[in-house]
């Protein structure tokens, strides 16, 4: 796959609104002048809590284990606090959910747990000051 070339605004196609839109972001990372990973940052809570943030996450199977999450994750952290976000929080992660370590590793810690999600499978719901 190679190393990341970058992580920044996904490529804008005529289309499509991209970036920063009342707090709203999305970004890509490339490597090899290929889409290998996304996210998107949005209000967890506009209505009444638009301070917090909410991201979620996607690397292609081909790229996982080179780092392009952790990348991913700090890259978000940081566009966060510019757009004025006070913490970021991730309201259901399963807990088989590999990427747990990965939010760990970064900051973010358990605040509660849903039971029964997913059959007997509970999620957690991840937070951290920005």
């Amino acid at each position: 796959m190679g190393l990341l070339q970058s992580v920044g605004p996904r490529p804008k196609k005529s289309s499509e609104r991209v970036g920063s839109t009342t707090g709203w972001c999305t970004s890509t990372a490339v490597a090899l002048d290929e889409v290998v990973g996304s996210y998107f940052i949005r209000p967890n809570f506009p209505a009444f809590a638009g301070h917090i943030a909410q991201a979620g996450y996607i690397v292609a199977r081909r790229a996982r284990g080179q780092g392009i999450g952790s990348k991913l994750v700090a890259h978000s952290i940081d566009e966060a606090r510019r757009l004025g976000y006070q913490a970021m929080m991730f309201n259901l992660v399963l807990e088989t959910n590999l990427s747990r370590r990965l939010y760990e590793a970064h900051g973010f810690e358990v605040i509660g747990r849903i039971p029964e999600v997913r059959g007997d499978e509970g999620a957690l719901i991840y937070w951290r000051h920005l």
